[in-house]
């Protein structure tokens, strides 16, 4: 009779009975000391699993089965002695168990065809709850089973499958990402979350489960236990299980806060501390100003309201809060800052010198003086001559062309400046062109081609097609009225472009014949025969003087004719002294359109110096309201309004080439638009970020709710505020008075600042202390589900899922 099992570590292994598999060597006496897993596969593949130590790899057998080997480890750490694979078998308890199974199944089974369909109710395992109570059979949630008894025996008794069993769950449930993986996000999250816990004094701040792999439905959400059964609760102990960071009570042991709720800078720029903490903050002059009550004007509620899933306090529009001080002081014009910008201009050009040296570059203003602005750099960088054209112009005085190509080191160079110069002049006029004839379409292809991908349709929309055609055509023809001649596209002075520039530029010069071709802008000051109120001969007027024999007025013998020429001195025509006849020629001096000096003896009383003059009013005051306008040969905008769309789509445009082979000629255009006094001052409030492949982008609006479910933390406005409402939002959100606040968007030189993690808040994190003197096991409880989502993102039944639920989850 053998001995008792040798319990002692170095002699044997202690071999529990309740392993379903052995090593298929064991008749001989020959197991390996690894055996089968669970599933009965084979793990003897070697006598031991070397480890690593400094330079050399060591032997890990135990005494109990020999102790290390004398060959050791191979040189690249594999064991020196390898093991065949074997085929495990069953244990004789294990297949007892297999045998008591089915025929336990099959016991079942013959009763259930025996007690027919109404005796497989007793089958049920209890009621569904009321959400479910429709489904009206087993399959609706269970993979792999029917109304036969024996696939339900077979069922009971095979391996489960997480993906399988759930997969009927997911087909009704919504939601994004890993569904069934630890918390429904992918491993990546769990391992940035699992080095933030360790950072914060973890245990080993890992999970038991691992987070690769699937978790079925079931183990969380158990049905059958009735109609109001709290399927979406959480038992505490389900998290317990997995988390090897474990407390005992949110009061007692819970990690205490780092940054919550203040995870990045805000998106946009108000900066708390100067609005409504200090002595002399905004509110306060407002409400001295208009003798109002301070602490009503810096009520928290005036610019945050609840969102629908109470989530979050969500910040009230534009309109509703910053417009009464911002809109004019910032936006729309005022006396410290840029009221329009210029977006496209005609540069002025020493035209004279260019008609001296004999360059012809057609039409051009001799008045202009502007340089090109940064929009329209942006567009002629789509045409290679033109950029080429630019980068040897560079430093070239373009209004005084005389004295610098005089300092030409050669010829060559001159001649080389000149032809660039042309070469500019052409690349202009042909922008205004493709602007005029095929509109912002066409500009669109010029900015995909310096981009190199297609421009969103919404933002094309928006960077050009709020300029009134009128404007640009007007434009086009005060500068180039001989545009399409000028480009080769027509005949010179062809029919069609007359038609378009009805009054010739008084301003254009021909630099090609050597003769400048002024024409007068209008008729006035020459001598016109041709009008009644010419006072010359005029004798084909009906109301001249002569002999007109084929007139109704040729003054026949007509005496009861009005028209006859008899002495009818009541008549306006007759020629009798009439002074108060306005045609009549005599002295009259009370006519406005006599001409003559008031009369002293007039009975009007009004005197000529003390009539009101009518100014006219300039393009730029007649746009003060908003609008485009011409000035100085320039197309300028005016902003009328917040969220100005041109200014909005350029920002977003010049913002997202940053990272892209576009970023070096995009780059001025959104200089220009953010520095600290530019038009509209956008990004004075809309904070700039950098993405992560290097592009900007404007964050127009500030924080949203990312609805339902979403994040890991869940917390809730609505019953705080009404189970204490004599508490306010400064018993929570504690003011943080030394935060350098504005420095996390502006730097000291003045530039942007676009890394949105690197920030100081105007309030304190909020501590744990703070939410424990309420939640604690006999007050407002403290269960990890009261304050935490399992699922990381929303989860929805389909056709129920809430609006704020389908929206985007706006993370860090």
């Amino acid at each position: 009779m053998p001995g008792l099992q040798k319990f002692d570590y170095l002699n044997s292994r202690y071999e529990r009975p309740n392993l379903k598999w052995v090593c298929g060597r064991a008749q001989d006496g020959a197991a390996c000391r690894n055996g089968p897993d669970s599933k009965g596969q084979c793990c003897g593949v070697s006598e031991c699993e070397p480890v690593r130590e400094g330079d050399r790899w060591i032997c890990t057998r135990p005494p109990s089965a020999g102790g290390p080997c004398e060959l050791g480890p191979m040189s690249d750490g594999v064991c020196a002695h390898p093991i065949p694979p074997c085929v495990p078998v069953r244990t004789l308890r294990s297949t007892r168990g297999l045998v008591v199974r089915w025929a336990v199944a099959v016991t079942i089974g013959f009763l259930a065809v025996v007690l027919g369909s109404s005796g497989m109710r007793w089958l049920e395992p209890g009621p569904l709850i009321t959400a479910h109570a429709s489904l009206e059979n087993c399959q609706s949630c269970h993979s792999g089973v029917s109304l036969n008894p024996f696939t339900w025996a077979v069922a009971a008794f095979s391996p489960s499958s997480p993906e399988k069993d759930s997969g009927k769950c997911v087909s009704c449930h919504v939601t994004s990402g890993n569904a069934l993986g630890a918390h429904g996000v992918v491993g990546s999250v769990l391992e940035a979350s699992t080095k933030r816990i360790v950072a914060l004094g973890g245990d080993s701040g890992g999970a038991l489960h691992d987070s690769g792999s699937a978790i079925p439905c079931a183990t969380c959400h158990v049905e059958h236990g009735g109609e109001k059964a709290p399927l979406t609760e959480v038992a505490e102990t389900a998290c317990q299980a997995c988390h090897v960071s474990r407390f005992h009570g949110f009061s007692k042991d819970h990690p205490e806060f780092t940054s919550y709720p203040y995870e990045r800078r805000t998106r946009l720029v108000f900066d708390h501390d100067t609005h409504l903490f200090r002595a002399q903050s905004y509110f306060a002059k407002e409400a001295s100003k208009k003798n109002l009550d301070e602490k009503s004007l810096k009520a928290c509620v005036n610019c945050h309201s609840p969102a629908d899933d109470g989530g979050l306090m969500l910040t009230r529009n534009f309109e509703n809060t910053c417009s009464g001080c911002h809109l004019k002081s910032d936006i729309l014009n005022s006396d410290h800052l840029p009221s329009d910008v210029a977006v496209l201009a005609v540069p002025g050009l020493d035209v004279e010198t260019l008609r001296q040296e004999g360059i012809d570059i057609g039409d051009w203003p001799a008045d202009a003086e502007g340089r090109l602005t940064p929009f329209m750099k942006l567009l002629l960088s789509a045409d290679k001559e033109t950029v080429a054209a630019l980068g040897i112009l560079e430093s070239l005085p373009l209004l005084d062309l005389k004295e610098a190509l005089s300092k030409a080191a050669s010829e060559e160079e001159k001649k080389q400046k000149l032809e660039a110069i042309r070469t500019l002049a052409r690349g202009v006029k042909r922008l205004y062109h493709e602007l005029q004839s095929a509109g912002p379409q066409k500009f669109g292809e010029r900015l995909s081609a310096i981009g190199g991908k297609t421009v969103d349709e919404r933002i094309l929309r928006d960077l050009f097609s709020s300029m009134p055609r009128d404007v640009l055509l007007a434009a086009r023809c005060e500068s180039f009225p001989n545009l399409k001649s000028d480009l080769g596209l027509i005949p010179e002075g062809a029919e069609d472009e007359a038609n378009e520039c009805r009054v010739p530029s008084k301003v254009a010069v021909k630099t090609g014949d050597g003769q400048a071709q002024p024409e007068p802008a209008s008729n006035a000051g020459q001598k016109d025969t041709g009008d009644i109120l010419s006072g010359s001969k005029d004798t084909g007027d009906i109301l001249s003087g002569t002999k007109d024999t084929g007139d109704i007025l040729l003054g026949a013998a007509n005496t009861g004719d009005i028209l006859s020429g008899a002495k009818d001195t009541g008549d306006i025509l007759s020629g009798a002294p009439d002074t108060g006849d306005i045609l009549s020629g005599a002295k009259d001096t009370g006519d406005i359109l006599s001409g003559a000096p008031p009369s002293d003896s007039s009975n009007d009383k009004s005197d000529a110096a003390d009539a009101p003059s009518v100014e006219e009013v300039g393009p730029q005051e007649y746009a003060r309201t908003g609008g485009w306008y011409r000035q100085d040969f320039s197309i300028v905008l005016q902003p009328s309004r917040h969220a100005e769309p041109f200014l909005k789509a350029w920002l977003e445009f010049s913002a997202s080439a940053f990272g892209t082979p576009a970023q070096t000629v995009v780059e001025p255009v959104f200089a220009t638009l953010t520095r600290k006094n530019a038009l509209g001052r956008c990004v004075k409030c809309h904070s700039v970020d950098r993405r992560e492949d290097g592009s900007m982008s404007i964050q127009w609006t500030p924080k949203h709710s990312g609805g339902s479910g979403g994040g890991f933390t869940r917390f809730r406005h609505g019953p705080h505020l009404s189970l204490a409402p004599d508490r306010s939002c400064a018993s929570c959100h504690v003011q943080e008075g030394s935060a350098k606040y504005s420095e996390g968007f502006v730097a000291k030189n003045g530039g942007i600042l676009t890394d949105p993690d690197k920030f100081s808040s105007n309030f304190k994190t909020i501590s744990r202390q703070m939410c424990s003197e309420c939640h604690t096991r006999t007050e407002a409880g403290e269960t990890c589900a009261q304050c935490h989502n399992y699922h990381a993102e929303p989860f929805m039944p389909v056709g129920m899922t809430p609006v704020h639920a389908t929206a985007s989850v706006q993370k860090k």
